[in-house]
């Protein structure tokens, strides 16, 4: 998975990229357990 968005606080906005990892293991009785790694990149706004 991978995506991008911001990010808002009332002290500063992000722009944010985010890549993740999503991995299903199938269990008995038709359960699933999901185990997830994900990884934020923040991109610090340029002052000008």
């Amino acid at each position: 998975m991978a995506g991008a968005g911001r990010e808002f606080s009332s002290h500063q906005d992000f722009t944010v990229i985010r890549f993740g990892l999503e991995a299903p293991i199938h269990l008995r009785h038709n359960w699933e357990l999901f185990g997830v790694l994900i990884y934020d990149i923040k991109l610090m706004p340029i002052k000008v």
